[in-house]
Formats: C-alpha cells, sequence, structure tokens
C-alpha cells in the first residue's frame, strides 16, 4: 500500500502490484489475525477446513457424525470472535441463522454430556475413561456414544462383561462391543511405524492380557496392574514387564548373577 494523489490535493493508499486474482485463504486470515493480535482456536477452525477441501475436491475423508461434531466446535469460536472482536451479537449479527446454528450446538453438547454421564456407573476404569471419550462409531463416526440400556437392565457391567457389553449410537443407531473399541482408540493414538525409529507405546499387560499397558507410565490402564521392579537393583537400568521374573534384575546383570553362580 502507498500513498498516491486523489487529484484533488489529497493523499489515499493504493495497492501496488501485480496481485493474483485469488480469494483470500484461512492462512493469509490466520496472518492478518496475527497482525493484529486476534487469538482464535486455531485447531477447531483447521479440522474444519481440512474436512471442507476434502469435500470439496469429492474425496470426503470423514463420516457425517465427524463434520457435526466439526461444526459444533465452530461456534463458540465464532460466537466469541464476534462479540469480543466486533462488538456485536451474534443474534443480530447473523440473524435466522443464529437460531439454528445454536440449536446444532447445544443439541450436540448436550447429547454429548448425556452420553458422558451415562457411562459414570457401569464399571468403567478411572484410567481408560479418557479413552472411553474419545471413541467414535464404527459406523458414522459420531462420538455420541452411550452404553446399551439392555445391558444396563440386565445389571452387567464394563467391568465385568466386557466380553459382551456394547455401546449404542445416538446419531445412527449402531451397536457394538464397547471394549474393542477403547483398545483400539488408545493403541491406534500410539501407533508408530519401526522404519522410521518408532517404539511401541502400549503392549500386552502380563496381568489382565490386554494390549491396554502404558509401557512409559509403566501401569495398565484397564486393570491398574503396575511393576513390582521398575528398576535393577544393581545397574538402576528401568525394568520392563518381562524383567519382573529377574528378581529385581536386569536381563544383563541376571545373566552375570546366574554365571557366578555356576562357578561356585
Amino acid at each position: 500500500m502507498l500513498p498516491q494523489t486523489d487529484g484533488d490535493g489529497g493523499v489515499e493508499w493504493k495497492p501496488v502490484g501485480k496481485f493474483k486474482r485469488t480469494t483470500i485463504d484461512v492462512a493469509t486470515i490466520k496472518k492478518r489475525f496475527e497482525g493484529f493480535g486476534i487469538d482464535v482456536d486455531w485447531p477447531a477452525i483447521e479440522q474444519m477446513q481440512e474436512c471442507r477441501n476434502h469435500l470439496e475436491h469429492l474425496h470426503p475423508a470423514n463420516t457425517l457424525g465427524e463434520v457435526a461434531g466439526f461444526v459444533a466446535d465452530l461456534f463458540p469460536v465464532l460466537r466469541e470472535f464476534i462479540q469480543t472482536q466486533l462488538n456485536e451479537q451474534p443474534a443480530e449479527l447473523l440473524a435466522t441463522a443464529w437460531p439454528v446454528m445454536l440449536a446444532h450446538h447445544e443439541f450436540f453438547t448436550n447429547t454429548m454430556s448425556t452420553c458422558a454421564a451415562a457411562w459414570d456407573n457401569v464399571g468403567v476404569s478411572e484410567l481408560m475413561r479418557p479413552w472411553l471419550d474419545k471413541c467414535q462409531c464404527v459406523e458414522c463416526g459420531s462420538p455420541l456414544l452411550r452404553p446399551s440400556q439392555d445391558d444396563i437392565e440386565d445389571g452387567a457391567s464394563l467391568e465385568s462383561q466386557d466380553e459382551s457389553f456394547k455401546y449404542v449410537c445416538i446419531a445412527c443407531g449402531h451397536s457394538d462391543l464397547i471394549a474393542p473399541l477403547m483398545i483400539k482408540t488408545l493403541n491406534d493414538a500410539y501407533d508408530y511405524d519401526p522404519r522410521d525409529g518408532g517404539e511401541p507405546g502400549v503392549e500386552e499387560c502380563n496381568a489382565c492380557d490386554r494390549s491396554t499397558f502404558l509401557i512409559h507410565e509403566q501401569r495398565c490402564l484397564w486393570c491398574g496392574a503396575q511393576l513390582d521392579y521398575q528398576e535393577c537393583s544393581v545397574c538402576e537400568e528401568a525394568l520392563g514387564q518381562g524383567d519382573q521374573y529377574n528378581g529385581g534384575l536386569c536381563s544383563y546383570h541376571l545373566h552375570v548373577f546366574d554365571k557366578a553362580m555356576r562357578d561356585d
């Protein structure tokens, strides 16, 4: 932007240079906002942007349930921006669109709260609860999952009947086992590629035989089992589940100990 004469003795600012005939994109908006010190929930916006890009190119990568969640996440962002940056009221600025948006957001968040509360008394491990909250329906991708009413009426619990306890998706009505979905969600979060030098973050628990033993925490998120021996009593090397039968020794010092016993 450079100053130029307006022809009447005044000055006006005009853009100078060659400009591409393109619309402003999210990256440019982000730069403008940063320049004005405006901070918004960019992860929510970028999530929706990626979803929109897939839809625009006819290669949708998200289910209808996931899209509903993305849209609901945007409403608090929009409301905050309108009120704090524009000093306007969403209802006045967005007119008839706002009640529709608000209804979707309130329905979604209220249903999420109802679903979450329904799991409180069915025997979900406290350590696995965060992974239950991240679960999505295998059919439609919606996070609106609640425990099966039939299982609740039968007095079943996830703690004692995990091989049969089911969830029901509020969005599409699909029902399936919840325990394998929780375990898969946990393992997907710690997925790794050994070709890139990655190492496993989760392994099968010796106590309950489920793939829920978090290696860096050295405990099972399903049954709560922890290591009896966490480090070698000689060299203080960290021990794993496979070392628990060594009497508190790492494999090397166990070998040294056994060899000394044989030599004696």
